[in-house]
């Protein structure tokens, strides 16, 4: 079934002309957008279509996570580590790295490699140990081989730069879409 794509100035089904060559515009119910040329081409304008039938490919550099729950007006989303444990933590755009909290370590088996002075609110350096882990998951996108801190006070992790600072982020009310860089 085909339907008006209202991000678009022409109609659907409506043939236009580009450079010299007749096309149609279509907008499928399973959330594709495209134009289709007389030739059967399908040219991609799924970033055109937008709405709620918009669909993003697992292979698109753009994703969508689900928000749990907020703390605070701050999105708790889940996080996978090392491909075998998720967690629930703070999207946290503030901090540098991310930080987990001493038991996720530990459930991870994560062994200190070293500290870092970390600076806090009172404007102490309170030396927190590091460590690495193989992998942090979020959606589809996935960031390999990288430090983290591990907090022996915080009682929720925090998602930090060192993953969403490869993304543009939209935070809408009930989910989270990072764009890639």
């Amino acid at each position: 079934m085909n339907r008006k794509i209202t991000s678009l100035i022409i109609s659907t089904l409506i043939p236009i002309t580009l450079n010299n060559s007749a096309l149609t515009a279509n907008s499928q119910t399973n959330g594709n957008c495209f134009i289709q040329g007389n030739n059967g081409e399908l040219v991609n304008l799924s970033n055109l279509c937008g709405g709620s039938n918009s669909r993003v490919r697992k292979n698109s550099r753009t994703f969508k996570v689900k928000i749990k729950r907020r703390l605070g007006g701050i999105p708790i989303i889940d996080v996978t580590f090392n491909k075998q444990k998720t967690y629930q933590m703070l999207v946290d755009t503030g901090a540098s790295s991310t930080v987990l909290t001493l038991p996720m370590a530990q459930e991870l088996g994560l062994q200190p490699e070293g500290y870092v002075l970390v600076e806090t609110p009172s404007n102490k350096a309170i030396p927190f140990p590091v460590t690495t882990v193989n992998s942090i998951k979020v959606g589809t996108a996935e960031l390999k081989t990288t430090q983290v801190t591990v907090s022996p006070t915080l009682t929720m992790g925090l998602l930090g730069q060192d993953f969403l600072g490869k993304y543009d982020l939209t935070i809408r009310k009930d989910t989270i879409q990072f764009q890639r860089r």
